[in-house]
Formats: C-alpha cells, sequence, structure tokens
C-alpha cells in the first residue's frame, strides 16, 4: 500500500501496521500498534508519522540508525524507559498508543492540546447537572466522553475486580448480590457514605498501577488518574467510574473475603454496599472489623444504616427480600400497582415527588416480574393493561 503523492509506503501483516517508509530512506517503526481497518486513509497514518515526529528524540534516533528497524525498535524502547522521569506527556501518549489503541492515543492528545500545557487539568471539562432524583451528576463534555468511553472498553485488561464485587459488571445485578444470602441465619449490611466522592486520585493512580496485563509507567499513570477524575475525586457520571470504584476496592474486597472465608461467612458488594450473612457471632465480628478497614483506608461508614437482621424478621438485600427465596417487598408491589393503575387511568404516577415516566414504570415493573412474573402477568392481563 502507498501513497505516490507523499512517497510513504505502508506495510501490512496479518491486517496489523507493521512498519512505514516514509519520503525519506529511513523507517518509521510504529510504536503504536493497532488494527488496520479495510479502509485506511493515508491522512490517518499520516497522522501517525506526525504524532510520532512530535518527539524529537525518536525522529534523532531514526536518523542515527540509518533506518535499522530493529535497531530503531530496542532505542525507542530505551527511550520510553528513560522518558518515564520526564515532564512531558507525549511518552504517556506513546505507551497508551503502544498497549492500547492508536486512536485513543490521538484522540487524547487532540483533547490535551486544547487544555494546554504539559500538566493538564480536566476539571474545566465538566458540567454539573441534577436529575429528577435531586442526585448531583458531574458530565465530561462531548470529546472527554469520547475518550473516556474509548478507555472503558480497555480497563478490564487494566484494572482487577474482585470477585465478589456484583455492581457494574456484565452478567451481574442485584439478583446476583442477594442470592448468596438466602435462608442465613444472620444478614448484616454495611453502606459507604459517598461513595465515589471518597475515592481519590491517588486510590485511582494506585489501581492502575497495581494492574493485572501492563506495567504502566508513571507519566502514564498520572495521565489516565487525571483523565479520570475531577478536583481530585471519582466523578460521579462519566464512563469510567463504575469500573475504576471495583478496582479501588479490590485491595478491600480481597482483605474482606478471604477473613469471611475463614469465618464461615457469606460476602458480596454492591456499588457501595457490602453484606454479610452466616452465624449471629461471626457476622457481628466481620462487620466490625470490616467498618474499621474501610476507615482505614480513607472511607467514611453511614453507621445509621448499618444493619442486622435476624431470620426472624424481614432480611432485605439491595431491595430483595432473602429469608427463604429472592422476592420483592409486599409494599413495593403494591405501590407499582398503584403505578400502574394511574398510568392507565391516564394520570401522571409519582413517586414521592417526582414524576415516573411510562420507560421508568416499565423497567421497574420488568425488574420485579424477574422475581414474581405471575404476579406481573396478572397486572398486565387486566382490562386496559398495556
Amino acid at each position: 500500500m502507498s501513497d505516490a503523492s507523499s512517497g510513504i509506503k505502508i506495510k501490512i501483516k496479518r491486517r496489523r501496521v507493521v512498519w512505514i517508509l516514509g519520503p525519506t530512506p529511513k523507517v518509521h517503526q510504529l510504536i503504536f500498534t493497532w488494527t488496520a481497518r479495510p479502509m485506511v486513509s493515508l491522512k490517518t497514518i499520516t497522522d501517525a508519522i506526525n504524532f510520532i515526529d512530535q518527539a524529537s528524540e525518536i525522529e534523532s534516533l531514526i536518523a542515527e540508525k540509518g533506518g535499522d528497524r530493529e535497531a530503531v525498535i530496542k532505542s525507542c524502547l530505551q527511550l520510553r524507559k528513560e522518558a518515564r522521569n520526564a515532564n512531558s506527556y507525549i511518552p504517556a501518549l506513546m505507551e497508551i498508543g503502544c498497549f492500547f489503541s492508536f486512536e485513543l492515543a490521538c484522540n487524547l492528545r487532540l483533547l490535551v492540546m486544547t487544555l494546554r500545557g504539559d500538566s493538564p487539568n480536566f476539571d474545566t471539562l465538566y458540567r454539573l447537572f441534577t436529575n429528577s432524583s435531586g442526585r448531583e451528576l458531574e458530565l465530561p463534555s462531548p470529546l472527554l466522553n469520547s475518550v473516556q468511553r474509548a478507555l472503558r472498553a480497555f480497563l478490564p485488561q487494566l484494572l482487577k475486580v474482585h470477585d465478589t464485587a456484583h455492581a457494574y459488571i456484565r452478567g451481574r445485578s442485584q439478583f446476583t448480590n442477594a442470592n448468596p444470602h438466602v435462608g442465613q441465619e444472620m444478614v448484616a449490611t454495611i453502606d459507604v457514605k459517598s461513595f465515589f466522592s471518597s475515592i481519590t486520585r491517588e486510590m485511582i493512580a494506585s489501581a492502575f498501577k497495581e494492574g493485572p496485563c501492563y506495567h504502566l509507567s508513571d507519566q502514564t499513570i498520572h495521565l489516565l488518574a487525571a483523565l479520570t477524575s475531577r478536583k481530585g475525586r471519582l466523578p460521579v457520571g462519566a464512563s469510567c467510574s463504575p469500573f475504576i470504584a471495583n478496582a479501588v476496592m479490590y485491595a478491600i474486597d480481597q482483605t474482606i473475603s478471604a477473613l469471611s472465608n475463614r469465618l464461615h461467612v457469606v460476602y458480596t458488594r454492591f456499588a457501595d454496599d457490602l453484606t454479610f450473612s452466616g452465624t449471629e457471632p461471626a457476622v457481628r465480628d466481620i462487620v466490625n472489623v470490616a467498618s474499621a478497614l474501610l476507615r482505614e483506608s480513607g472511607f467514611a461508614v453511614n453507621d445509621s444504616k448499618t444493619r442486622f437482621m435476624g431470620s426472624a424478621q424481614r432480611q432485605i438485600v439491595t431491595g430483595i427480600v432473602v429469608n427463604v427465596r429472592l422476592s420483592t417487598p409486599l409494599k413495593s408491589r403494591k405501590k407499582l400497582r398503584a403505578m400502574h393503575h394511574y398510568f392507565q387511568s391516564g394520570r401522571t404516577p409519582f413517586d414521592g415527588r417526582r414524576e415516573v415516566s411510562e420507560a421508568s414504570l416499565c423497567s421497574k415493573l420488568g425488574h420485579v416480574g424477574k422475581l414474581h412474573p405471575d404476579w406481573l402477568e396478572r397486572l398486565r392481563s387486566k382490562p386496559n393493561s398495556k
């Protein structure tokens, strides 16, 4: 593949760009490994060359080696190793392009260029928004959001999440979180106060540093932590925040899980809700230890929401009753039935002071219907039901 006007020749092997021969007799080794699409534009590849040439050290290395491809590769890798203590974000972008995606690195470079400076501050690219339930969200700008969404696809390779986590993970839900606690003598729950905002940029950087697949440089870790935080905290409303929150909790989950196994206690976590079940003495012991561990790790425990529920009373885990089997509280079903009746009669249902939309009502009904399909079928079989 070549472009006569620019003198660029590209070699593609197994749908991956192997090298680019520039207009001068030298080989530009792509530090970035990226999948070549069937319609690869020369503009994109030219941008790749220009992007690599941003670093004058690499340009001089290529000239010194006289186009020796293997020597250039070794020199570039050595340069990246030596550049770990540099202040510039260019080595970090190179590493992101090398390990993950050239497109992600280019978009991140454009984002950094709009901010100007070697230490970009992404805090200005957020706007505050209050949703219908009164919760304040920190929404990233369209460009920042696109970069974060692209990064989100690589987070499973970058971060470790413990098996006890059930929130924000495909294939897991409130049901999988509650199911292990069915039929236990004692069930206890702990609530973490201001969960996302309690996670600092240092915690995020530590999670990236302990990733399972890659040993990233300090500059790359610093850039990723800055990219996924706002004012030094994990933002509520960003696409990467849920997965990062699970990863930050990995060490805590691992410690609590190991201790729970010794005491024969079942432990699961759904976002900021920690649940324990087993014999009463063991559950009370593990709750005390877990609360102390959370406080030592920088989190605040909402003591007013810490609950101990014996088998003689209703045991609720993430809104689901687990005494004998998984079920939705009768009060919740009656409330939904009333909302459904309001909607069918042409009136607008309300949840407290908040108006409930048709989509929201259908979602709630579908959620309850997973545990009570007969109840949902009877509700829908009534006259005028949709």
